[in-house]
């Protein structure tokens, strides 16, 4: 189980690019039989709140450095180029 620090840290999904921001990893998973279950609860840049398993998350996601979102209306990586 991989631990984030409490401070909010942005990610990228690999396969859209899209940018979201963990606001608590390490949630149990109230669902009956699951609560050893790890989830995060992430969120969008139009402030809109997910919950994920956490291993998949970490399977779909990457960090990605605050300085490297261009914020526009659909912020953006910048590209290595």
């Amino acid at each position: 189980m991989k631990k984030l620090p409490k401070s909010q840290i942005t990610y990228s999904h690999i396969k859209t690019g899209k940018i979201y921001i963990v606001y608590e990893a390490d949630v149990p998973d109230a669902t009956n039989g699951r609560e050893d279950k790890p989830m995060v609860i992430y969120y969008n840049l139009d402030g809109n709140f997910f919950v994920r398993d956490e291993d998949e998350f970490f399977t779909k996601f990457i960090p990605v450095k605050s300085e490297d979102v261009i914020q526009t209306p659909f912020p953006v990586k910048k590209s290595d180029s």
